[in-house]
């Protein structure tokens, strides 16, 4: 029985350690990612201006869309709503 107990214990454990690798290229990427942004948008606005924002734009979605009743319209918020990098999740924030 002990043996068996081993084997499985070395199989969670790599499943562990493949994991937490996997976790931590991720979260590299969404820093790296996040970096990015940051330094475009400096680029963009200049390094010592605040970036101004336009507000969200909405946009009307044609009745009978996305399976709702013809006599009902949904106003949904357009892409450019989350354009900002600021808006992103700070990846400095561990859980």
């Amino acid at each position: 029985m002990g043996p068996l107990i081993d084997q499985e214990l070395e199989q969670i454990d790599a499943k562990h350690n493949e994991l937490m690798n996997l976790n931590k290229k991720l979260t590299d990427s969404f820093q790296l990612y996040y970096r990015l942004m940051k330094d475009a948008t400096m680029a963009q606005y200049g390094v010592g201006q605040q970036a101004t924002y336009m507000a969200p734009q909405q946009q009307t979605v044609p009745a009978g869309a996305y399976g709702l009743p013809p006599q009902h319209t949904q106003t949904v918020p357009s892409a450019s709503m989350y354009s900002s990098p600021s808006q992103l999740p700070d990846p400095n924030n561990q859980v």
